[in-house]
């Protein structure tokens, strides 16, 4: 796998940093690694799902990650999860040229988003990582780890099966990713043969299944070496080899060979310094103690070729240590080869060493230790181990943005879980604390005065020798003294910390600059301190802003007292909150109902008992204080089986599942409280296939499967899952499936358009009744066992006015209550219809009203547009999400429309009566209260009427991620108004600062 064109090195003084980006914590199963040399940078480990959020809150700058090399095996969950919302942003970025190195299954792995991905601007290549990367900067080698189950047999297939099999990924790769195809016409850049390859691949590719080439799954692992970098032109050798000035001085610089007269040869070595090695890096992934056997056989001191032995085909010989025969072929050769070249043949001397390890590998056992050793007493040892790792928080901003809604809300935001590792790596193993470590052999760093003696030594030396052909040996290549230099700080036999995102290592030559003796000995370290660590953040709100709690005790009734508490005490109201600082479900505003009928009021007890869980609330990417859509329904209203009289069993209906859905339920409600509610979840809705809504289903099916794993289920209780989405959708997780078994074992399908058009649903190209689903048939029986288990009495959808395949959906109960949700649509009439006299309608509301045109342009709803959905369904409940990232903390304090749930009475009074539908998704809107009172119809009264008298009842409520909230409370939030005005307009204005202060140290230097 080759990089770019190869030269002899890089020019002048080499400097490289490596810098941890990622650690694996509740937020985030990324492990991940960045080498950056010459602005370019390589990133190295796994790209889980939370990866492109991680990078929105660190200022990462992803746009020079265009060598991805991926570890492990392909696995969505833990290895490439992130993976395709990280090419979402590289295409906005308009980044081309993007190489993603993995096992023999990643480009299957990546081609299987071929049925719903496409990016013209990126110019993306997959390939299996089998062969030597290597450009002018680095060479990378991929080193393949088997364990005792890697060894299964190949799967049967003839030549022409494998073929076909290989023929779909390489159209798929090509289809999701055309820029090569792009051909200028009429001034515009366009795809050539786009149309025609659109209808052939619906046809035929899209629909079928296609298996992984690799039923081995062997993991992956690299050596990294940067290239020696040439040495400084030395204007004394150039006027020895009588180089003259001008282009003949500059071709030799750049690497070529310039002829005397005499016929002498001047190349770049001779009129250079000689290189340098740098240090060796390793990113090694040991999933079981088979891998580590496996470990041990590799020689990771193994020989890179020299740029010249590439072009004639060599390669890094890892899989076996050489003969001594070898070893002496391999000494005559580096004898012969000119002195400046000999740096290709030194023994490598490793800087560090990544180890990204299973639970069963325990990194101090006797073995590993031994097996770490073998990379030399001046390697350090960053170990990723569940045991060692600290779970600290990933998201620090929007975890104090969630601290903070907790301070004007306790008991509808949990604050973050953090816990300390349970194990501890011994200090005795900490890495020296040294600015900059001295290198066995490498000699002392110069002083100003010595390098001008050594300057006049060389010169001197130089004379001595005349006209000699090839100048002598330069000093700094001559044998030294192998005793380690003194140090105040003499490194331990063995360096080992755990991973901690921002360890960062610099190196120089053979000289290393790192702040992993800093980070091994911070904070994290004391459970005490990462205990509190929210309590801190309490404290930090309440430093910066200390006339917020009294402007916000003063602001509603029922919330005096509420900011009145130490952090402490704070930290104990939120987990034990009394009823006089819980929200009530009062009427706020004021109304003047009249009592509802014995029917009704039923109804709303039940309703409000329905809680709703907000996983995530943005739309299109992760965001710093959004994650992607994602919305839990609990439904705490199904008796036992037996009507013993035991308490009501919850159901739970899951509404999209964008990425990190589950990883952000486990950061609020940690891993026993997430697999309950995980196990709760009997049916998921995904409403389209657009990457915000669906990229966490994989990860949601496997985590409940575990969840239910050594669970015992209680009488009545089903494993079973019903999936209401695209056929698209089925056949991607039925392809994962063959990588993750039982992915889909307890899952019951229906397809979306059936449940929208079950009397006239009939196959057709794109849905053949040749389908493993069976079709129809298999739907309707799924569709019928998904209204017994649920109590439904239908379930129906409506095509949405948004992308290809998107509906929206109504679920109607047998007890009265209606959940009616829109996923992204323009206001759409026919969902009016279908979701009629909801009790809870969950809309999208990505724009304010200032931006109509943007929203009619990617067909979505604005804010009133949401209301004006919900006043002709006449909705009881409203919950607006999925909000723009333009809109960072919320959008109605800092978008451009006065407007929140206190303040909505005007709009939702005024809200405009829709009749129609046009043929762009927009209503045909009156509003009946531009005109004068007196030049009403009779029938224009009656609708302001019912308009007033719907707005007084209605409860409205704005999603905020990790909400969790109870139908009797969406009235509430008109008491947080001015408070969040108070607290979230200084703190917004704090972040932002914090951003920028970010953004311009990664401009600096990263230590």
């Amino acid at each position: 796998m080759n990089g770019t064109q190869d030269v002899d090195g890089p020019q002048g003084s080499l400097i490289i940093r490596a810098r941890v980006l990622a650690q694996p914590s509740l937020d985030l199963t990324a492990c991940a690694l960045e080498v950056e040399i010459a602005g370019r940078s390589y990133l190295f480990g796994r790209v889980g799902e939370g990866f492109q959020r991680l990078c929105c809150e660190y200022g990462f700058r992803t746009s020079r990650f265009q060598d991805i090399f991926l570890s492990g095996s392909a696995d969505w969950t833990s290895q490439m999860g992130g993976l395709p919302g990280l090419i979402l942003t590289l295409d906005e970025l308009a980044v081309e040229n993007i190489q993603v190195f993995g096992d023999a299954n990643v480009p299957w792995a990546l081609a299987s988003l071929r049925r719903f991905f496409q990016r013209e601007a990126c110019d993306i290549s997959a390939k299996r990582a089998d062969s030597d990367f290597h450009d002018k900067d680095l060479v990378v080698v991929p080193v393949e780890l088997f364990g005792a189950s890697d060894a299964a047999e190949a799967h049967v297939s003839s030549s022409e099966d494998e073929a076909a099999r290989q023929a779909i990924v390489d159209t798929g790769l090509k289809r999701m990713f055309p820029h090569k195809d792009r051909i200028i016409r009429d001034g515009k850049k366009q795809l050539s043969g786009q149309t025609e390859m659109r209808e052939q691949y619906d046809t035929t590719e899209i629909l079928q299944v296609v298996r992984p080439p690799s039923p081995s799954r062997p993991s992956l692992s690299y050596i990294i070496q940067p290239r020696p970098p040439r040495g400084k032109f030395d204007e004394n050798l150039a006027a020895f080899y009588r180089l003259p000035f001008g282009p003949e001085r500059a071709e030799v610089i750049n690497g070529k060979t310039w002829t005397r007269d005499d016929g002498l040869d001047v190349t770049t070595e001779m009129v250079t310094a000689p290189p340098q090695s740098v240090r060796r890096m390793a990113f090694i992934d040991i999933p079981t103690l088979q891998h580590l056997q496996d470990a041990k056989t590799k020689n990771w001191f193994a020989r890179v070729p020299k740029p010249s032995e590439y072009l004639a085909g060599a390669q890094t010989v890892v899989d076996r240590f050489p003969s001594q025969q070898e070893i002496e072929e391999e000494k005559q050769k580096a004898e012969s080869e000119p002195f400046a070249q000999r740096v290709y043949f030194e023994q490598p001397v490793y800087g560090f060493v990544v180890h990204d390890l299973g639970r069963e590998v325990e990194p101090f056992s006797e073995e590993f230790i031994s097996f770490m050793k073998s990379f030399g007493p001046e390697c350090d040892h960053i170990i990723n181990h569940p045991d060692y790792t600290p779970n600290t928080l990933t998201y620090n901003r929007a975890a104090q943005f969630a601290i903070a809604l907790g301070m004007i809300s306790p008991t509808h935001f949990r604050e973050p879980i953090i816990t300390p590792a349970s194990k501890l790596v011994d200090e005795k193993y900490t890495p020296v604390e040294a600015e900059e470590i001295p290198v066995k052999g490498g000699g002392k760093k110069l002083t100003r005065h010595q390098k001008k003696r050594k300057a006049i030594q060389e010169k001197k030396e130089r004379e001595v020798h005349g006209n000699a052909i090839e100048p002598p040996p330069s000093p700094i290549l001559q044998p030294v003294d192998d005793t380690p230099t003194d140090s105040p700080n003499p490194r331990p036999e063995l360096s080992v910390m755990p991973i901690i995102q921002g360890t960062t290592y610099v190196l120089k030559g053979k000289l290393i600059t790192s702040n992993a003796h800093k980070i091994a000995t911070g904070d994290w370290r004391d459970s005490d301190k990462l205990a509190n660590t929210t309590v801190e953040m309490y404290n930090e709100i309440l430093e910066r802003f200390p006339n917020g709690p009294r402007r916000i005790v003063t602001t509603e009734a029922g919330h005096e007292g509420a900011m009145n508490y130490s952090a402490l005490e704070k930290k104990n109201l939120i987990e034990n909150p009394t009823d006089d600082n819980a929200s009530s479900s009062e009427n706020k505003r004021g109304r003047s109902a009249s009592p509802p009928s014995q029917k009704k009021k039923q109804r709303v007890e039940i309703a409000n008992q329905v809680t709703v869980i907000t996983c995530g609330t943005g739309s299109a990417t992760p965001a710093v204080f959004r994650n992607v859509i994602g919305t839990i329904v609990k439904l705490p209203f199904y008796p036992a089986p037996d009507d013993s009289g035991s308490p009501l069993r919850t159901k739970s209906v899951l509404l999209d599942c964008g990425e990190s859905t589950v990883q952000n339920l486990r950061r609020l409600y940690g891993l026993s409280g997430t697999d309950e509610i995980l196990r709760e979840i009997k049916v998921v809705f995904i409403s389209h296939l657009h990457a915000d809504h669906f990229f966490g289903v994989l990860t949601f099916l496997r985590a409940r499967n575990d969840a239910f794993n050594g669970h015992t289920l209680e009488e009545g209780d089903s494993r079973t899952l019903y999936i209401v989405g695209s056929r698209r959708m089925i056949l991607w997780l039925q392809e994962w499936q063959q990588l993750h078994p039982n992915l889909t074992a307890d899952v019951r399908f229906v397809e979306n358009r059936y449940l929208a058009e079950r009397e006239t649903y009939r196959q057709t190209s794109e849905h053949p009744t040749t389908s493993v689903e069976g079709g129809a048939e298999e739907y309707k029986a799924s569709y019928e066992d998904l209204l017994s288990a649920m109590s439904l009495r239908k379930v129906a959808t409506c095509r949405a006015v948004h992308a290809q395949l998107a509906h929206s959906v109504a679920f109607t109960f047998k007890n009265g209550f209606k959940l009616a949700y829109s996923g992204d649509t323009r206001p759409n009439y026919a969902f009016t219809q279908i979701g009629r006299d909801a009790d809870l309608l969950v809309h999208e509301a990505t724009m304010e009203d200032d931006l109509l045109a943007s929203a009619i342009s990617k067909r979505h709803s604005t804010l009133s547009e949401a209301l004006a959905v919900g006043y002709v369904m006449n909705a009881k409940n409203i919950l607006l999400t999925h909000f723009s990232q333009r809109y960072p903390v919320s959008i109605s304090l800092f978008g451009g429309s006065s407007f929140l749930s206190s303040e909505s009475d005007h709009l939702l009074s005024g809200v405009s009566r829709l009749q129609n539908e046009d043929r762009d998704g927009r209503f045909i809107r009156e509003n009946v209260e531009t005109r004068p009172s007196d030049r009403l119809s009779e029938k224009g009264k009656r609708a302001v009427e019912r308009q007033i008298k719907w707005s007084a009842n209605v409860k409205l409520s704005f999603a905020y991620d990790g909400m969790q909230m109870q139908l009797a409370d969406f009235d509430c939030q008109g008491a947080w108004t001015k408070p969040m005005r108070v607290m979230f307009c200084d703190l917004n204005r704090d972040l932002i600062e914090q951003d920028l202060e970010a953004k311009e140290s990664l401009n600096g230097k990263l230590l």
